[in-house]
């Protein structure tokens, strides 16, 4: 009876990434890029949205910070991203 053998696991790359080997960890790269760009857009969209919703209602927006956060902003463009885009599972 042969003995299985097991891959190693890496214990730095399973610390950052939750995966046992290095080759696996690239396949994370695209699904990080779209979440570095869903970001980049929501902040700034969260920030033209605060403040179209602070000039509604008829405040001043010097010194205001934004109603909507952009984290939110960013969660939401993800689910209209999974919804209409199909992403991969």
């Amino acid at each position: 009876m042969a003995a299985v053998t097991t891959p190693q696991r890496n214990p730095i790359v399973y610390a950052l990434f939750g995966v046992n080997q290095r080759r696996e960890a690239v396949r994370l790269v695209p699904g990080t890029a779209l979440a570095m760009a869903v970001m980049a857009v929501a902040v700034p969209l969260a920030e033209l949205a605060g403040q179209t919703v602070l000039r509604l209602q008829g405040i001043d927006l010097t010194g205001k910070a934004s109603p909507i956060s952009g984290v939110l902003m960013a969660i939401v463009l993800g689910m209209v991203l999974a919804t209409l885009g199909g992403l991969p599972e």
